[in-house]
Formats: structure tokens, sequence, C-alpha cells
């Protein structure tokens, strides 16, 4: 996604690329690396690398624009501000290859063309206002959240490993090992569960297994990503007949979920974010008022 800035007598006009997942089926530490050398070799052939961070950010000055020392400090800044303060959830933005295309000054109206333009003028306005340019590029590319999961581990019996199995999938998780202890009917099961589902987990596994099964323990495990557009909305004929008419809040009229949009509604009410939830109400004008007589 492309996006063009002006204000105050500058200009500047920059790209946002989403990076491929290094992580999508990727083990090993080489072949991690592999990848991350052929993205930046790709990268190295339109722009010139000028920053990273420890979130897979790139920012790259494309061939043949130049930039004054102090120009590029600036938009370094502005970018390391975009990138430390996502767009939507704000939350650190992870794999985001921003281009710079060349920042300029405009001149004013009335003046002589035979001279050249001013110089750029730097500052902390500067700097907010690319990145506000960045949030907004970064807006029109793919967007996906990335939710944090736990390793939960726990010991139960045969007979209630059923009920065990559905409170598990219920809160989105999936058993990644199962034992059996030799010589009883014990299994000690391993799996994985999001942060965001884990409220109220122990009690609900205590109480479905009749307190045959062990309080289980929970440790860090990894990031994973949803892939879901928390912005999709039916559009086409077919999918309005598959799932309904949208709204304007971006939910849709079947009641159908989303798991992406319901984490990033939760997180900006959770720091008193806008969250937009349009309610529509039939027959509004037909409510009455219960009043005693």
């Amino acid at each position: 996604g492309s996006c063009k800035g002006a204000w105050e007598g500058v200009q500047a006009e920059l790209s946002v690329y989403p990076r491929r997942e290094l992580w999508d089926g990727v083990e090993d530490l080489e072949e991690y690396r592999a990848r991350r050398e052929e993205d930046e070799k790709a990268l190295r052939e339109v722009a010139d690398l000028c920053a990273n961070d420890d979130n897979e950010n790139w920012l790259g000055l494309r061939k043949g624009a130049t930039l004054e020392p102090h120009v590029l400090e600036a938009v370094k800044g502005g970018w390391r501000e975009a990138m430390r303060i996502g767009p939507v959830l704000e939350e650190e933005a992870w794999g985001v290859v921003t281009v710079v295309e060349g920042v300029s000054s405009i001149r004013e109206k009335g003046a002589d063309e035979s001279l050249p333009p001013p110089p750029v003028e730097t500052g902390g306005y500067f700097t907010s206002q690319l990145a506000l340019c960045i949030r907004l590029a970064s807006l029109t590319r793919p967007f996906r959240v990335v939710e944090s999961h736990v390793k939960c581990s726990f010991q139960s019996s045969l007979s209630s490993l059923g009920p065990v199995y559905s409170t598990v999938a219920g809160r989105r998780g999936r058993v990644i090992k199962e034992d059996m202890l030799e010589g009883t009917d014990v299994i000690s099961v391993v799996c994985s569960v999001p942060v965001k589902e884990t409220k109220g987990m122990t009690g609900e596994i205590l109480d479905r297994s009749s307190g045959s099964a062990s309080s289980p323990t929970m440790e860090f495990l990894c990031w994973t990503k949803i892939d879901e557009d928390p912005f999709w909305v039916p559009s086409t004929e077919e999918e309005r007949e598959l799932y309904g008419e949208g709204l304007l809040s971006g939910d849709a009229s079947t009641g159908m979920g989303s798991v992406a949009r319901d984490i990033v509604r939760s997180v900006r009410r959770s720091k008193g974010l806008v969250v937009r939830e349009d309610k529509l109400v039939d027959g509004a004008d037909k409510q009455r008022n219960m009043s005693r007589k």
C-alpha cells in the first residue's frame, strides 16, 4: 500500500509491504536464517536497507532516492514510532517492510521556480506525521492478529477424558501430546490454549471431571497467527446469501463470529480506545413504556 502525506511545506511518499511469515513450516534455525537472507536480498534489489528491529520490521530507501542525513534520521524516528504502536491494536507490529519513495519540500505559492526548493525542516511534528502516514499505509495491506498460546499440562482419568477434551476444544485449544501412565488409567495430557481463553479454565476442568483431573499447570508456548481478516464483511452476492448482509460495524446480521475481530475489540476496549459497535433495533418506534396506573 502506498501513501502520500503533506504537512507544513513537506511532502513524503512511502510504500508498505507485508513480509512473508518466517515461522510458517520452519522448525530448523538454519532454514529460518536462509529465508531471512532471501527476503533481505529481495528488498535490497529495490531499496537500500536503512534500519530494522527485533520484530523483523525493515525500513528501506528506494533505489535512486536520496535524503539528507538529518532527514533520514527523522524518517527512522517516525518509522520506529509507527512500528512500536501499530495501527489497529496499538501494539508492536511484526513483519512489515516500509520503503520510502522520497521526502521533499513544497514550494510556496508564487515562489520563484528558478530558485532551489527550501530545505526539509524536521522535528517532532515531522516525526509524528510520518508515523501517521506509515500507519495509514499499513491499513491498506492485509492485516492479521497474532495471539499468544500457553502450554497446559494436567493428568486425567480415562473416564473423564471426554469432558476434559471438550473443555479444551471449546477454548480453541488443541492437544499436543498424551501419554498413559503405565499400570494405571491416568493419562498425562499436554495441550496448547490461547492465553485469552485460559480465564476460568482450571475450575471448569475440575468441575467437569468431578475432581478426577489434576489442576493444570501453564507456561508460555508460542505466538500464533490467526488467519482471519478482522475487517472482512460479506461483499459478493454469494457471500451475502451465505453469511447475510454486512452492517456498518463490520458484523453480519446472521451473527457470524470472527475470533480476530473479537480480539481486536477486546484489546481496544481494555485500552480505552474507540470501539464501533452499532446496534440496530427493529421497530424502535413501537417500543412501549411499562408504567404503573
